[in-house]
């Protein structure tokens, strides 16, 4: 009995961890990701003490990363959808799925080009002393992130 209450317990505490921190609509996952890139705009503000125009270009940069992101996801479950789609059928042809992914190729070589220019146009604003804090920064974060 004491083995079914403390499983119940567990189960509760569980669930409702669960359901209590995950977003539950479109709306609320899209402001998280508003959040988010305020806060990791925040923090290179501080941290880099970028001067008004170099914040200006910075969250111009965060505006057309977040307007991207609806891309990103779009691409991503279109890939879904295409393996689910593939699994359906008998057999695969793969000239088919080779043309499939070539679409999706192209959709990330746009992506990776806006991503690059994207990164450049913040590099280029920084100074000398902020690219070298930035490097600092980003080195100490591959260490705990490794």
């Amino acid at each position: 009995m004491k083995r079914f209450i403390a499983m119940g317990i567990v189960l509760l505490i569980t669930s409702t961890a669960y359901f209590g921190c995950r977003t539950h609509t479109v709306e609320e996952r899209e402001k998280h990701v508003e959040k988010r890139a305020d806060w990791v705009v925040d923090k290179i503000t501080n941290e880099l003490d970028l001067t008004k125009e170099q914040q200006a270009t910075l969250q111009s940069i965060k505006s057309e990363v977040i307007s991207k992101q609806q891309e990103v996801k779009l691409l991503r479950e279109g890939v879904v959808h295409d393996l689910f789609s593939v699994l359906d059928k008998e057999t695969v042809n793969e000239d088919e799925l080779n043309t499939m992914f070539s679409a999706r190729e192209a959709k990330l070589t746009e992506l990776r080009q806006f991503a690059v220019a994207k990164y450049a146009q913040f590099h280029n604003s920084l100074t000398k002393e902020q690219r070298a804090t930035l490097k600092i920064k980003l080195e100490k974060y591959k260490k705990y992130h490794d």
